[in-house]
C-alpha cells in the first residue's frame, strides 16, 4: 500500500509527502486546493482510494474518502470532491481545514 501525506495548516500552506520527500504547496483562504494522490500500478483505480484526515497526530484518523467516494458524515463533504485522478479536491479551504491529509489504496485480493 503507498501513502502520501498531506497537511494544511491555518496559514494555508499545505505539504505533500511524495516518495521521499515534501512538497509544499501556499493557497488563501476561499482557495481551491487539489491535492495528489499518485496510484502505486495502473490496475489501481479511485475505487481503491481512501483519505484520511488528522488535525492532531495523537488523535483518530477519520476517513474523508472512503473507497473513492467522499464520506457523507465529515464535516468538509460538501466542500470536497474525489477528481479522475483520485486526487482530493478540497474548495474553498479555511482555518477549519488545517491538519494532515493522507491517501492510501486498499489492496485488493482475489480468490479463485
Amino acid at each position: 500500500m503507498f501513502n502520501y501525506t498531506f497537511k494544511l495548516y491555518c496559514v494555508f500552506v499545505s505539504a505533500a509527502e511524495t516518495s521521499g520527500g515534501e512538497l509544499h504547496l501556499y493557497h488563501r483562504a476561499g482557495d481551491d486546493v487539489v491535492l495528489p494522490c499518485r496510484s502505486p500500478s495502473s490496475s489501481y483505480t479511485c475505487s481503491n482510494v481512501n483519505w484520511f484526515y488528522t488535525r492532531d497526530k495523537n488523535t483518530n484518523f477519520p476517513l474523508e474518502v472512503k473507497d473513492g467516494k467522499v464520506v457523507e458524515s465529515s464535516p468538509r463533504a460538501a466542500r470536497l470532491n474525489v477528481d479522475s485522478d483520485c486526487s482530493l479536491i478540497i474548495n474553498k479551504i479555511n482555518a477549519e481545514d488545517a491538519g494532515g491529509y493522507f491517501c492510501g489504496y486498499s489492496m485488493m485480493t482475489v480468490c479463485f
